[in-house]
């Protein structure tokens, strides 16, 4: 494992330095946000990608700003 750090200016910013990009499903994910394993210059993520468009959860309860609990 790697100590140095991965910077970028936004999300988007570093999923396109992504040399891979596999979509995940795990069993107990059903909320309806995407999720991805995605590798940057060699370290591995997992990404879960949230809006009120896809996730129910964050419909029904009127979150529209990703506010943790």
């Amino acid at each position: 494992m790697s100590t140095d750090m991965i910077t970028a200016g936004s999300a988007r910013e570093l999923l396109a330095r992504a040399s891979s990009r596999t979509r995940a499903e795990p069993a107990d994910a059903r909320a309806g946000a995407v999720f991805e394993r995605v590798t940057v210059d060699g370290e591995s993520f997992f990404v879960k990608r949230l809006s009120a468009s896809s996730d129910w959860i964050m419909r029904i309860a009127g979150d529209h700003v990703h506010r943790r609990t």
